[in-house]
């Protein structure tokens, strides 16, 4: 819904953002989507946050001032060296700037890729399988990943 943002979408890890990592998205060099993956047997796992609206900057200054206070000030302990000045949110760099509006966008884009959107509900009475948190399956692959790559 926003072709000249999405045109300038770029990828790869933004030096002094939070939790910087090779697959952050970013315009003009301001991060607004962090994306991690996990994989196992039989399991991805993609988790990604995207922000949407609100300042870049105020959210950057809260995670550093979060950093400084976890550390206890001490610079030796090996933590994200946050600069507020490299985070945004979709709405301050061309995108859309509410949630709803974002939201509806990615549904598009998956239809139009052909992906079948299936309300919780309904996956968990064809399959079984809840997207709770509390959900047996769940909770396993939480303790397998700790497992693995505590």
């Amino acid at each position: 819904s926003h072709p000249q943002a999405a045109a300038q979408i770029e990828a790869g890890e933004i030096v002094g953002s939070y939790c910087p990592g090779d697959f952050d998205l970013a315009i003009g060099g301001r991060k607004f989507c962090g994306i991690a993956q996990r994989r196992q047997n039989n399991a991805y796992f993609v988790h990604a946050f995207v922000v949407v609206s609100g300042s870049g900057q105020e959210r950057g200054e809260q995670i550093r001032n979060f950093y400084a206070q976890a550390s206890g000030g001490d610079s030796s302990l090996s933590y994200p060296r946050v600069r507020p000045e490299t985070i945004a949110g979709l709405g301050e760099l061309g995108g859309p700037e509410v949630a709803k509006v974002f939201v509806e966008g990615i549904i598009q884009a998956l239809i139009r890729r052909g992906v079948s959107l299936r309300a919780s509900r309904i996956l968990q009475q064809e399959t079984g399988y809840s997207l709770d948190y509390d959900d047996p399956r769940v909770l396993d692959a939480t303790r397998v990943l700790r497992e693995r790559y505590s």
